[in-house]
C-alpha cells in the first residue's frame, strides 16, 4: 500500500477554503516526478495529476475530478484528498507500465525474479 502524502493546505475542506482563489495551482509531490494539484475555482475545486515526461521536459497532465469542497465525496467524480491521490497513483502506474512494461512498484519478489532470469541467461527485455 502506498503511503499517503500529507499536506495541511489540501487535506481538508476547511483548509482548502482558506486558499486564495487564484489562477494558480497548488501542487504536492507524491513521488519523484509525480504530483497532485488542486485548483480552487469560483465555486468548487478540481484535482489534477501530473507526471514528468520521460524526456524530462514537460508533464503529462490529467484532470481527476471535482474536489469535495461543496458536496461529499463519492469516490468517482467527487474526490477527497486521499481518493484523488489514489486515482493519481493508479494513473501514474498506467503510464509507467506503458513506458517500461512493468508496474512502478518494484518489489523484492520482482528483484528476485529478475535476478533468477539473469542468472539463468534469460533476457530482462520483455
Amino acid at each position: 500500500m502506498d503511503r499517503i502524502a500529507r499536506d495541511h493546505r489540501l487535506e481538508t475542506r476547511t483548509a482548502r477554503e482558506r486558499l486564495a482563489r487564484e489562477r494558480r495551482m497548488y501542487w504536492r509531490t507524491i513521488s519523484i516526478g509525480c504530483h497532485i494539484g488542486y485548483y480552487r475555482g469560483p465555486r468548487a475545486g478540481t484535482w489534477i495529476a501530473r507526471c514528468r515526461k520521460g524526456s524530462g521536459k514537460g508533464y503529462f497532465q490529467r484532470a481527476l475530478g471535482e474536489a469535495d469542497d461543496l458536496r461529499d465525496s463519492n469516490g468517482l467524480t467527487i474526490l477527497d484528498f486521499r481518493q484523488a491521490q489514489q486515482q493519481a497513483r493508479d494513473w501514474f502506474d498506467e503510464i509507467f507500465v506503458a513506458r517500461h512494461g512493468r508496474p512502478d512498484r518494484y518489489t523484492v519478489g520482482d528483484a528476485l525474479d529478475d535476478y533468477l532470469d539473469r542468472f539463468m541467461g534469460k533476457s530482462l527485455d520483455k
